[in-house]
């Protein structure tokens, strides 16, 4: 039997940030297919989308000229506490 990990605890995932070669055109994908709306506060370079449930947003951030591939994703989990997460993860090794 596989034993499932605890999920008590568990932080929820707040923000997924895409690293984009063309932020405009990945924003109006989202913002047409998914009803999703630009939050206050981006710059040319950073652009963050909230859905219309609310939830988890989408942060697009320009990539840099280095960037090999088309996207890159990083997920950001809402930890309010995090060495008291750190220290309860740890008693679970």
């Amino acid at each position: 039997m596989i034993e499932k990990p605890s999920t008590v605890g568990a932080p929820r995932i707040s923000r997924i940030i895409l690293y984009v070669r063309d932020l405009p055109r990945v924003a109006a994908f989202y913002e047409r297919h998914f009803g999703m709306r630009p939050l206050p506060g981006g710059t040319s370079g950073w652009l963050e989308l909230d859905g219309p449930q609310g939830g988890c947003t989408i942060a697009l951030h320009k990539a840099s000229a280095a960037q090999k591939s088309g996207a890159a994703i990083k997920l950001v989990f809402g930890i309010a506490k995090v060495r008291a997460f750190k220290t309860r993860r740890k008693k679970m090794d």
